[in-house]
C-alpha cells in the first residue's frame, strides 16, 4: 500500500480530473505558515471575455474517486466569476486503509486577450495526511516565469514562449478549445518542483453512463506518455464540465465520476444517481 501512495504522488494524477489528488512533492514537512487568503482579484478589465465564455456561471462539481471499483474519497471543485476571471477551490481526501491524504487549492485564474486563454496569476495548495505539504506559486504579467515557494524554499521558473499554466487554468481551456472545435492541444505545467509539458487530443464523442443517467461527451486523451493512460470526458448538456476520468499507470487504477453538479446557470442541481 506505500507503493500506492508514492504513486499517488505523481503530478500525472493530480491533474487526473485537474485537481483531485493533491499530489504533494517530495517534502515530508509541510510549511508552520497557516494558509493564507489569496490575493483578491486584480483589475485586467481590458482583458475581456470572448464573447462565447461571457456569461460564465458560478459552479460547483462534486467527484467519487475510486481505487479498482473500491470507493478511496472524494472531491469538489467550486469556480466563482468575476468578469474576466475566476476563483477556483478544489478541495479533496482519500483514505486507503491506514492512509490518509486531503488537501486545499485555491487558484485566481484571467483571461489573456494577448494568449487567447485561461492563465493563473497564483494558487495555494495546502495538502494534510500521509504526505504533507505547502505550495504557494505566483505568475509574472506573461506567465513567462513563475516563483514557487515550497514549504518555504523559494524557486523560479521560465520559458522562452510558451505560457505557464497550472492544472485549474488547463481545466478551463480544455473547456474553450472543445467547444471551439480544437482536437489538439499541449500546456506547460507548474509544478510543486519543475514545469512539465502536457500534450493531449480529442477522442472523439462517446457515450457515458454516470449513476443513472447517459451523456454524450467528448473524450480527452493525454498523449505522448507510454507508461500512462489518461482519458477525461466533458459533457456539453452540462456545461462543458468534466463528468468522468479514468486513470492507469503500474499499480494505479483511478476513476473520478461526478455525482453532483450545480450551476447559478441551472434551475436545479444535477444529482446524477438520482432516478
Amino acid at each position: 500500500m506505500r507503493r500506492f501512495y508514492q504513486h499517488v504522488r505523481s503530478p500525472a494524477l493530480l491533474y487526473l480530473i485537474s485537481f483531485f489528488i493533491f499530489a504533494p512533492a517530495a517534502s515530508a514537512q509541510s510549511s508552520s505558515e497557516s494558509s493564507p487568503a489569496l490575493h483578491p482579484l486584480q483589475d485586467q478589465s481590458s482583458n475581456t471575455l470572448p464573447e462565447a465564455l461571457a456569461s460564465q456561471c458560478d459552479n460547483a462539481i462534486t467527484y467519487d474517486f475510486f481505487y479498482r471499483g473500491s470507493h478511496i474519497g472524494q472531491g469538489t471543485r467550486s469556480t466563482q466569476w468575476q468578469d474576466n476571471q475566476a476563483s477556483v477551490t478544489t478541495e479533496g481526501k482519500i483514505s486507503v486503509l491506514v492512509f490518509k491524504n486531503k488537501g486545499k487549492q485555491v487558484t485566481n485564474i484571467r483571461w489573456s486577450e494577448d494568449q487567447q486563454q485561461f492563465l493563473p496569476t497564483q494558487f495555494i495548495r495546502d495538502i494534510d495526511g500521509f504526505s504533507d505539504a505547502y505550495v504557494r506559486a505566483t505568475f509574472s504579467q506573461d506567465n513567462l516565469s513563475s516563483e514557487v515557494n515550497l514549504d518555504g524554499e523559494k524557486k523560479y521558473y521560465k520559458q522562452e514562449s510558451v505560457p505557464i499554466t497550472d492544472m485549474d487554468a488547463i481545466a478551463l481551456q480544455i473547456q474553450r478549445n472543445l467547444q471551439q472545435g480544437v482536437s489538439a492541444f499541449d500546456f506547460k505545467m507548474q509544478r510543486a518542483e519543475k514545469v512539465s509539458h502536457y500534450y493531449f487530443q480529442v477522442r472523439g464523442q462517446e457515450t457515458v453512463k454516470i449513476g443513472n443517467k447517459q451523456y454524450q461527451a467528448w473524450a480527452v486523451e493525454q498523449i505522448k506518455k507510454k507508461d500512462r493512460k489518461l482519458v477525461m470526458w466533458f459533457a456539453p448538456e452540462l456545461e462543458w464540465q468534466m463528468v468522468q476520468a479514468h486513470y492507469k499507470r503500474r499499480i494505479l487504477d483511478i476513476t473520478a465520476t461526478a455525482v453532483n453538479y450545480q450551476s447559478a446557470c441551472l434551475a436545479q442541481p444535477v444529482n446524477f444517481a438520482a432516478k
